[in-house]
This record gives C-alpha cells, sequence and structure tokens, in this order.
C-alpha cells in the first residue's frame, strides 16, 4: 500500500476516534456523575453500619451487666438454681464469643481510634470472662462452697469496690465512650456527604461546559498526537530488538496504534514471565504459576517440560533420601537394642523394662507393654512382664489367656496386629489434659526359631508409618532370643546355684577324704616300717608279719574305695553341668577341645564344626576388633578368673552369651587350658 494512502486511513481513523472518544467523555462524565451520586447515597447509608453496632455494644453491655449480676447469684445466693448456672455459662462460652464474631465486621468499619478502644475494651471483658469462668469452676459441687477461705476471697472480688465490680465498671464506661464517638461519627459523616455532594454537581457542571471548549482544541492536537505516538512505539521496538528491557503500561487505545502497543506490552509481560519463570527453576522454585502463550509457543513448552522434569528428578531425590532416612533410624534401632540387650541381660526383668522404655521412646510412642509367655504344667500363660507409661487401671488384671483381648489373638494368629480404629474400650490414655483415645495400635509377637516367646503392644496418638512397624518386626526376633536366653541364663543360674552347692560339698567331702587319705598313707607307712623291721626278723616275728599283711591290704582296700567314691562323685558332677549349663574347654592356643551338646545348640553348629576349630573364629570380628576378646586371654594368662560377655556371629546375627572362664595353671605358672562355663 503507498505510503500516502496509509497515512491517511491512519488520520480518517483519528478523526473518527476523537468523534468517538468525544461520545465517551461525554458518556464518562454522566457516569462520574451517577458514580458520586452512588458515593453519597453510600454515604448516607454508612449511619446503618454504625446503628448496627451501637446495637451490638449494648448486647455486650447487657452481657456485662447480666453475667455480674448471674456470677453475684452464683457466688452469694442459689447454689441449686441450674437455670442461672446455664445462663452464665451461655453468656461465657456461647453468647460473647458469638457477639464478638458477629460486631467484627462493623469494627473494621470503624476509625483506628475507635478500634484500639474497641479492642481495650475487649481484653477487659476477656479478663473478666476468664475471671467469672474460674469462679464457676472453683464452685462445681456444694463442697466447694464449704470452704471458708475460698469463698472470703470470691466475696471479697464481688463486693462493691472488688475486682469484678471495678472491672466491669470500667468495661461499661468504655463501652459509653465508644457509643459517644459513633453517634459523632454519623454526625460528621453526613455533614461531609452533604457538602461534597454539592461540590460535585458544581464540579460536574464547569468540567462539562470546559469539556465542550476543548474539543476543538483536541482535533487540531490529533494529528501531533500521531506522531507523538509513532516516536514513543519506535524507542521500545528498537531496544526490544537489541534485548534491552523494558517497562511500559497497557494502553487502552482500539486503533492500530494501541493494538500495536498492547501486542509490545504483551509481549513484555511474556518475557517478563519467562525470565522470572527460568530464574523460579534455577532457585529450585517449581510452584511458580506459568502459563504458554499456546500450543504453539516452543519456549513457554519447553520451560514448563524443563520445570516438570526438575520437578520429577527433585521428589525423586527427596524419595530416596526419605528411604535413606527412614532406613539409617531402622540401623540406628537396631544398633541401639543390640547396645540394649547386651548391657542389660542380666536379668529378665531388668532386660524387659530396658527394651520396652527404649522401644516406646524410639517409635514416638506414648505407652507399651512387653508380655512373657509362661508355661506351667501344660497351661499357656500371657503375664505382663513390663510396661511403660500405662494408665494403671488397665492391668489391674496382669494375667491374660491366649485368645483374649487383642494381644492374646496376636498370640494364637502368630502374626501382626495393627488398628488404627481403636475401639472406645480398649484403652484410655491418662494425661494432664484429661484422657485421650490413642490413634492406633501396634500388637507384634515376639517370635524365635518357631517360638513365641513374648508379645509387644504399643499406642500411639498418631498413626505409625510402615517402616516404623517394620523395625518393630524386624527387631522382634532380636527381642525373643535376648528373652529366650535371658530365661535360659535364669534357669541356668539356679542350677549353677545348686551345682555350686553341691561342688562345696563335694570339695569338704573331698578334703575329709584327702585328710582320711593322708592318715591311711601315714599308717601305711607306719605299717611297711614295720615290716621292714619284721622281716630283719624274719625268723622269730613270723606271726606279726602277718598280722601287719592282713592290715595292711585293708587299709588299701579302704583306700582304693574311697578314690573310687570320689571319682565317682566328680563323674556325677561333670554330667550334671552337661545336662544343665553349656560349656565348653579349649588349650591356651584357643583351640576347642570339648564342648557339651548345650553350648553347640547356642551356636547352632554341631560338636564336629565345632571340636579342634579356633574359638576366635566363632566370635564376632566388632568384638575382636574392640581389644575386649584380647583382654579377656590377658587375664586367663594370668591365672584370673573371668565373668564377661562374649559377642558370637550366629547365622549372620550377633548375640550375646554370659561366661566365666576359669584357667588351669601348671606347677610353673603357664596357662594349660580353660574350662568355660555359659550362664
Amino acid at each position: 500500500m503507498p505510503k500516502m494512502k496509509l497515512i491517511n486511513s491512519i488520520r480518517t481513523k483519528i478523526v473518527l476516534m476523537s468523534l468517538i472518544v468525544l461520545t465517551v467523555l461525554v458518556l464518562g462524565n454522566i457516569i462520574l456523575f451517577e458514580m458520586y451520586v452512588r458515593e453519597y447515597r453510600v454515604q448516607k447509608k454508612m449511619p446503618e453500619v454504625y446503628l448496627k453496632s451501637i446495637e451490638y455494644l449494648n448486647q455486650l453491655e447487657y452481657y456485662n451487666q447480666r453475667s455480674l449480676s448471674l456470677t453475684k447469684s452464683w457466688v452469694f445466693t442459689d447454689k441449686d438454681s441450674s437455670v442461672q448456672k446455664a445462663e452464665l455459662l451461655k453468656i461465657l462460652n456461647q453468647d460473647y464469643i458469638k457477639l464478638k464474631d458477629d460486631i467484627k465486621w462493623y469494627v473494621q468499619q470503624w476509625n483506628k481510634e475507635e478500634q484500639n478502644s474497641y479492642y481495650s475494651l475487649t481484653f477487659s471483658m476477656d479478663s473478666l470472662r476468664s475471671e467469672q469462668i474460674l469462679i464457676t469452676d472453683k464452685l462445681m459441687g456444694f463442697d466447694d462452697y464449704n470452704q471458708s477461705l475460698g469463698m472470703y476471697e470470691l466475696y471479697y472480688l464481688l463486693s462493691e469496690n472488688g475486682k469484678l465490680v471495678r472491672l466491669s465498671n470500667r468495661i461499661s464506661k468504655r463501652i459509653n465512650g465508644i457509643k459517644e464517638d459513633i453517634f459523632k461519627d454519623i454526625t460528621d459523616l453526613n455533614n461531609v456527604a452533604i457538602e461534597k455532594y454539592k461540590f460535585i454537581k458544581t464540579y460536574m457542571f464547569y468540567f462539562l461546559l470546559l469539556l465542550f471548549v476543548f474539543l476543538a482544541i483536541f482535533m487540531i492536537f490529533t494529528l501531533a498526537l500521531i506522531i507523538y505516538l509513532q516516536n514513543k512505539l519506535l524507542p521500545i521496538i528498537k531496544n526490544l530488538s537489541i534485548g534491552i528491557p523494558v517497562d511500559i503500561k497497557q494502553s487502552k487505545r482500539k486503533d492500530e496504534f494501541g493494538i500495536l502497543h498492547n501486542f509490545l506490552y504483551d509481549f513484555i509481560q511474556y518475557l517478563k514471565s519467562t525470565t522470572i519463570f527460568a530464574n523460579k527453576i534455577g532457585n529450585n522454585e517449581f510452584d511458580y504459576d506459568f502459563k504458554p502463550l499456546s500450543d504453539k509457543d516452543v519456549m513457554g513448552n519447553s520451560l514448563i517440560k524443563m520445570r516438570d522434569n526438575m520437578l520429577k528428578a527433585q521428589k525423586e531425590e527427596s524419595l530416596r533420601q526419605k528411604e535413606n532416612a527412614q532406613r539409617n533410624w531402622s540401623s540406628q534401632g537396631i544398633a541401639l537394642f543390640n547396645e540394649v540387650i547386651r548391657t542389660k541381660n542380666e536379668d529378665l526383668k531388668m532386660l524387659s523394662d530396658s527394651v520396652i522404655k527404649e522401644l516406646v521412646n524410639y517409635t514416638d510412642s506414648v505407652i507399651g507393654g512387653l508380655y512373657i509367655i509362661n508355661e506351667v504344667e501344660d497351661e499357656i500363660n500371657i503375664d505382663l512382664q513390663s510396661f511403660y507409661a500405662f494408665d494403671r487401671h488397665k492391668f489391674m488384671e496382669n494375667r491374660l489367656k491366649p485368645g483374649e483381648t487383642l494381644v492374646g489373638q496376636c498370640y494364637l494368629e502368630n502374626s501382626t496386629i495393627y488398628i488404627n480404629d481403636v475401639p472406645d474400650d480398649y484403652i484410655y490414655i491418662t494425661s494432664g489434659l484429661g484422657k485421650d483415645k490413642p490413634k492406633s495400635i501396634l500388637i507384634v509377637p515376639l517370635q524365635f526359631n518357631l517360638k513365641t516367646y513374648g508379645i509387644v503392644e504399643l499406642a500411639s496418638f498418631e498413626e505409625l508409618p510402615k517402616y516404623k512397624i517394620e523395625f518393630v518386626e524386624r527387631i522382634s526376633e532380636t527381642i525373643a532370643s535376648a528373652i529366650s536366653t535371658a530365661k535360659v541364663n535364669e534357669r541356668t543360674a539356679q542350677l549353677l546355684l545348686e551345682s555350686n552347692r553341691k561342688t562345696e560339698l563335694l570339695q569338704e567331702q573331698e578334703k575329709n577324704s584327702r585328710k582320711n587319705i593322708e592318715k591311711i598313707q601315714k599308717e601305711l607307712e607306719k605299717l611297711q616300717k614295720q615290716y621292714d623291721d619284721a622281716l630283719n626278723e624274719k625268723e622269730t616275728l613270723l606271726d606279726d608279719k602277718i598280722e601287719i599283711q592282713t592290715k595292711f591290704d585293708d587299709l588299701k582296700e579302704k583306700l582304693e574305695e574311697e578314690i573310687k567314691k570320689e571319682s565317682q562323685k566328680y563323674i556325677v558332677l561333670q554330667n550334671s553341668i552337661n545336662t544343665f549349663i553349656p560349656y565348653y574347654e579349649m588349650t591356651s592356643n584357643g583351640d576347642i577341645t570339648y564342648l557339651n551338646d548345650l553350648y553347640a545348640n547356642l551356636l547352632q553348629l554341631s560338636i564336629e564344626d565345632v571340636l579342634n576349630n579356633k574359638h576366635i573364629n566363632l566370635v564376632s570380628k566388632d568384638f575382636v576388633n574392640t581389644g575386649n576378646y584380647k583382654n579377656i586371654w590377658d587375664k586367663l594368662k594370668q591365672n584370673q578368673t573371668v565373668d564377661t560377655s562374649i559377642q558370637y556371629t550366629i547365622e549372620g546375627q550377633n548375640k550375646f552369651l554370659n561366661e566365666k572362664l576359669v584357667p588351669e595353671i601348671d606347677k610353673d605358672g603357664n596357662l594349660l587350658k580353660v574350662r568355660v562355663f555359659i550362664f
């Protein structure tokens, strides 16, 4: 299109636009006039807001006076007036709170000074309400009225010069002050609205007059405006072409220049949005709301795709970190409970108390109990061995039978029970805030070698996540093994005590036998001497020789019988040890030369696998690396009996055994062998 025709076309549009603008301006002034009229009407209606506010303030004053009157009635007069008490509690706990919510919007329409006065008023009323609630709490029953000291304090609070009466009077005074300010605001607002309305009418008259005067001038400057717009748009386009950021406002024009201007505005906003979006992506802030211009917006859609890929990678990384944290939590928990089991395995009670305490704390539960399975005369009992933070009244009966409650069901099913819909009558947790029902219950059987040794029950105010449930199930076998070992140790300790008693008795008998043998030996030596002397006098003392020989044979036979009896007692003692106490022997080099079936069963190995094997090969490498194993052998070589716990690796799991190592030394002080008893 020729250049001149294009220019003429724009001028034609500008002339038409001028006429349209003139019409719009006229209509705009009319609309503006209507807006001001509406504003006047709104201003005129504003007193209605204040009138409603005064109504609420009157209601607030009524609650103030009525609650004070009912509080006095509560304290001074009728102890049995349930109607008035209910009315007071309704005002304090419902009506006053509802009124505060109802008046909130109207208060926001007040001026700052009135709002501050209202906030000060509500603070005073909240203080009065707190005091009144305290009084109602103190006088809930008939016995509360008989406490002289407490009633005297309440009489003083509600006297004419008492704290509550003075506070109520201040509240009434502040309410009246606010109402006076509101009445004054209503009057001022009406006066301002009237003056403003008069001003608008005058202003609109002169504005319309001036508008018609300047219409001609506006037409003359239209061509100059076109040149101005061209000079304004061209620099913007030039700066965008070389990458310089430009900040423009959106045009309201509908002609070619307005459309072009708005295209530039939209493009600039798009560039800003994509720049912000790219920076957000770079800062890992993926929640920025970015929308491409269209489905064909290559740059915008590429940024969204990049954002989605990075968000997906971030979520995957977050999930990996969460899983790693859970695995670390489980690993640390396993190490913690291995340490607890290693250090607290002296007896079953100490072990149970320590395990349930650590388990409740580590899983963030609120209560927990550990039950032990006991079999007495073919009868199975589920006994509560230890509990932590339990409400005592739940455990008036500390013994359950299989199938009783969820714990008994867990024993019969030999599987974990987890519920997050706890029955109302199951258990309540008592705290300083009252009683509340737990949100979840976890019950896990403690099984080892397909046998149930106990049951763990945990309760929590929150739902237990899956990894915590799996953790409890994972360490249940370790706890069961420790319970099994502790029960064996208790039985072994009893047998060892009996064995020690028998050993002491045998040692005493052996001592007496040794004395008898020494006495017999001395007599034998004496008889031998006599026999030798008799040989020298063979011819004359033949009869004495026969008598002496007879006595010698009798004493020798008696000595052999004593030695045989002592040997039999030693064999009986050795058989008793092999029957009830895990036992083994090893050389000074650590070679195992003898072991009984009980020791082999603890290691879950055959006697052939252990015999002539190095003891150090059975011990956990971690235990050897700590230096404890070397210290044990140093003490044995110094002829010291050692009582300690040794950590073994049994089927890939670490297990502690309490052992008593007794050295045997030759006459030169060298270590010959070591006898080991396991308790």
